[in-house]
């Protein structure tokens, strides 16, 4: 159910109550909706007439004593109607397992710290209330995006000490899913500024977590030690990042209760220095889904240097995550950079070895790597041992790798992609169906390549690669991998050349099928070009049309392209 108050009259106030009245004790689920939103935050314009309206809060939650789920996203955080509903809500409404409180309006503006304040405690005393008065023994989600953010130490504290005597049994804390930058996740409003000691309160007590985003926590080595030292049986989900906006000289000077702590960005096993970030998960031994998210192209900026370095999440990582999280079921990498794909910024503490390390992981069904050194030889060698273990459920497991680490400037025309690529598909040809074991296992793999780079590639260079290198390995491949189903994403694939190879989609059926030789369109772009001819994609005149096209293996790539349209591009 909702409430939704546009102007706070009274004829709309009556109606909502009349409202309440006919289904108040059937609602398990509230939302309550003040003034404009815009559907993920209270918009931007207060309108000044609903801070003078009166609202009789106590009148419409006496009608509603069954609600579990509490949400006001759609509320204003700085309203003065805020603390009034929270204290009409634990009055009357002893059964809530759920709270989500709502964002500040403007992400780059400071909060009103007194208006904020009068929310922080009253939803305090709504939780203690829950606890000691309520049916379910505290709150079971309790989301917070926007706490003060002036004297973060202080408000931190107070808030996660809440938590600990209030809400013990906390499965969702989750104030950071609406609080975590829209686009990268790697930049977070809300943050914990907690000691070491509240930390380990918090995990001795709060053990009943289900998920868990470490963009709120300091990345720090001691913080990883106390997460791994107390177990969460129920915890499924975990998301790790360093956000970008934490500021270590903040959080010495703030924490620093002596003032002999030296206030400096670089400590060992903090930020940057930190190595040991695999030490968590001996505390998330069912964990089935792990997100790690990263921007290596922040991390070469000077501002940033201090928050992490990419290859904590290498080799030593992934060992971790395969001694201690059995059940996992999806681990995922995303570089979160905004830079232009001309660059290719790998993980290299990220190798073959880490790779291998998660072979063994009989439930794992989904991997998505951001560029790394994993070699093509690497990636058979992973796809044989998966293929080939024992007790495997039925179903498809779906790889995705950036294949290939930086670019050698010197060399520009061998890209890491195009040989690691050639090295993969020479081993697999070397490798008969039988010993690997993709076409027999009982669970299919999907196989994609990614080319990290969007550069081009010398025409008369990819000529020679296409007829000399790629299409005998295509027919070999076709040959000694019958169940095989293969396809190549080229860019402007013309008499034998290329621009670029966007991908490659491997898979294995299911049973005996005839060919599929379908093509399946791509897109297609025309090249405008001001000289008579242009080296890049042999076109004369400005009157060549690139193509892009998928071809399936079948050991040549004379194909027809079903259908073709046209896109200016500028080269």
């Amino acid at each position: 159910m909702q409430l939704t108050f546009k102007f706070g009259s009274r004829s709309e106030v009556l109606a909502i109550h009349r409202q309440v009245q006919q289904r108040g004790r059937a609602v398990r689920d509230l939302r309550v909706r003040m003034g404009r939103s815009d559907g993920d935050r209270f918009q931007a314009g207060d309108w000044p007439w609903m801070e003078e309206r009166e609202i009789p809060w106590d009148a419409l939650f006496a009608l509603l004593p069954a609600i579990k789920r509490l949400d006001l996203r759609l509320f204003s955080l700085e309203s003065r109607h805020l603390p009034a509903l929270l204290q009409s809500a634990a009055k009357y409404c002893l059964q809530v397992e759920t709270l989500v409180l709502p964002k500040k309006k403007k992400p780059e503006v400071q909060v009103d710290t007194a208006a904020v304040s009068r929310a922080m405690d009253a939803m305090s005393d709504a939780v203690k209330r829950w606890h000691l008065k309520g049916k379910c023994g505290g709150l079971k989600q309790l989301s917070v995006p926007t706490r003060n953010e002036v004297d973060r130490f202080r408000t931190s504290t107070t808030f996660i000490e809440d938590v600990i005597r209030y809400c013990p049994n906390v499965e969702y804390l989750d104030g950071y899913s609406f609080a975590v930058d829209d686009v990268g996740e790697i930049e977070c409003a809300e943050m914990w500024v907690i000691s070491l000691g509240t930390w380990k309160a918090f995990n001795e007590t709060c053990t009943n977590l289900r998920e868990f985003h470490w963009a709120v926590m300091p990345f720090a080595d001691t913080f990883f030690r106390v997460f791994g030292e107390h177990v969460k049986p129920q915890l499924t989900s975990l998301s790790l990042t360093c956000n970008l906006s934490w500021d270590w000289q903040e959080y010495w000077r703030s924490t620093d209760t002596t003032g002999t702590s030296k206030v400096d960005d670089r400590k060992h096993g903090y930020g940057a220095l930190s190595c040991d970030v695999g030490a968590l998960f001996k505390g998330c031994p069912s964990l089935a889904s792990l997100d790690v998210s990263l921007d290596q192209e922040k991390a070469e900026d000077e501002v940033y240097a201090t928050r992490f370095d990419a290859s904590v999440f290498g080799d030593k990582f992934c060992r971790a995550v395969a001694e201690n999280c059995p059940l996992l079921k999806s681990f995922y990498i995303y570089d979160c950079s905004a830079y232009e794909t001309d660059v290719a910024r790998p993980i290299t503490a990220f190798t073959d070895n880490g790779l291998l390390a998660l072979a063994d992981l009989k439930n794992l069904t989904s991997v998505d790597l951001c560029p790394t050194l994993c070699s093509g030889v690497g990636v058979l060698q992973f796809l044989q041992r998966v293929s080939n273990l024992s007790d495997l459920s039925p179903g498809r497991m779906q790889i995705a790798m950036q294949l290939g680490g930086r670019l050698d400037e010197e060399d520009a025309e061998c890209q890491p992609f195009y040989q690691e690529l050639l090295s993969f598909f020479e081993c697999l040809a070397d490798t008969s169906e039988a010993d690997l074991g993709a076409a027999t296992c009982i669970r299919k793999t999907a196989l994609t390549f990614i080319n990290p780079l969007d550069t081009s590639v010398d025409r008369y260079w990819s000529i020679s690669y296409l007829s000399g290198k790629l299409e005998p390995l295509l027919t070999r491949l076709a040959r000694v991998h019958p169940a095989l189903d293969l396809k190549v994403g080229v860019r402007r694939y013309n008499d034998g050349s290329f621009r670029r190879i966007d991908r490659i989609n491997m898979g294995w059926r299911f049973g005996p099928q005839e060919d599929d030789t379908d093509i399946e369109d791509g897109d297609y772009e025309d090249c405008e070009c001001e000289d008579s001819e242009c080296e890049d994609c042999g076109c004369e005149d400005s009157e060549y049309e690139c193509e892009d096209a998928e071809y399936e293996c079948d050991g040549s790539l004379d194909n027809e392209y079903i259908e073709s349209e046209s896109e200016s591009e500028e080269d």
